[in-house]
């Protein structure tokens, strides 16, 4: 009798066990990569910004632009992302898992998922204040007779000039390294020209069909008399020969949010490459008294929003035409760019 009430036991036992097994069965797929995205990456106070989780499972499969949830993929329904902000002061995050940005500064971002997490690190930039210039700025600006930008008056929106003030992203394509040791300053401040017999060796090469994202900061592109903008490359006449230059062209394009850009229209097949950067030599630098807003003297090339029927952009996009070149310094050499006419916004 006993010994059928153990064996009893034992079925009852390992009964319990099979069904606590099978209703309680582990995940069988899991994260093993996540990867955080932010558009656009760095912002200004007082806009917001989508935030996205790619995740590759142990399967691996990829799933990108997750938001706030996430199927799980065993069967157990809807997983929730979790967002947290490391400084909600700076910024939060809002129930659409968009980031709000506050007030001036960096803040960290995480994501959590399945037991995994990733975290990414964010620029607020303030619209109300002046950027501090760099060393190569200030030297420009003493040298070249450059007035300084002022703060804005309060409630106005006030005229500016500038230069780049962060790298969104960078996208380098075939052929590209030169530079890349240098970011971002190398691409940061005014142009370091070398006239139209050589050109520059201080530049960032994209590499064939790279591109680069920069962010104006508090200095709004807009649309004045005449080119609004110029970007600055390594170009220089073959021989002398003002028809014959030795260009790397890049298209150039424009925009408000960082997200959707407008590019110029860029005739690159035939000399003279209008619209394109890339082809016209640079004189301006910090070693001269040639202003990187002289649109008459600096050299480099020009565009006007008012081709582009824009009134404001924070944000150039620069990419490759596909201009062939050698070793690592093929393609769009950036050394620069110049906002000619800019305003500092005021909400």
């Amino acid at each position: 009798m006993k010994k059928i009430l153990f064996v009893a036991v034992l079925f009852l036992a390992a009964g319990c066990g099979g069904n606590s097994n099978l209703n309680n069965a582990p995940a069988t797929t899991s994260i093993s990569d996540m990867e955080i995205k932010v558009a656009p990456e760095s912002i200004r106070v007082g806009m917001e910004a989508g935030l996205f989780v790619k995740v590759t499972l142990s399967t691996g499969e990829q799933i990108e632009n997750l938001t706030r949830s996430f199927e799980d993929p065993d069967g157990g329904g809807e997983l929730p992302i979790e967002w947290t902000s490391s400084n909600e002061a700076v910024a939060h995050i809002d129930e659409d898992s968009k980031l709000v940005s506050v007030s001036p500064g960096s803040v960290t971002i995480t994501a959590y998922l399945m037991g995994k997490s990733q975290s990414k690190t964010v620029r607020i930039f303030d619209a109300y204040s002046s950027i501090t210039p760099s060393a190569d700025e200030s030297v420009a600006e003493e040298e070249t007779g450059g007035e300084p930008t002022e703060p804005p008056a309060i409630g106005e929106d006030t005229p500016c000039t500038g230069h780049a003030a962060a790298v969104v992203s960078f996208s380098p394509g075939t052929g590209s390294g030169y530079g890349m040791d240098s970011l971002p300053g190398i691409v940061m401040g005014p142009p370091h020209g070398a006239g139209n017999v050589r050109g520059s060796t201080h530049v960032l090469s994209l590499g064939r069909l790279g591109e680069i994202v920069l962010d104006l900061g508090d200095c709004a592109l807009v649309d004045g008399p005449g080119a609004d903008l110029i970007v600055f490359e390594n170009a220089f006449f073959i021989s002398g020969d003002p028809e014959n230059p030795y260009a790397e062209l890049g298209v150039v394009g424009v925009s408000e949010d960082g997200v959707d850009f407008v590019e110029f229209a860029c005739s690159a097949d035939d000399f003279p490459y209008t619209g394109c950067a890339g082809w016209n030599p640079v004189y301006s630098s910090t070693s001269n008294r040639i202003s990187p807003f002289d649109i008459a003297n600096a050299g480099g090339d020009h565009f006007d929003l008012a081709d582009l029927d824009i009134g404001v952009a924070h944000y150039i996009k620069i990419r490759d035409a596909g201009t062939e070149g050698f070793g690592t310094s093929v393609g769009f050499d950036l050394d620069a760019i110049s906002v000619v006419h800019g305003v500092r916004e005021t909400h």
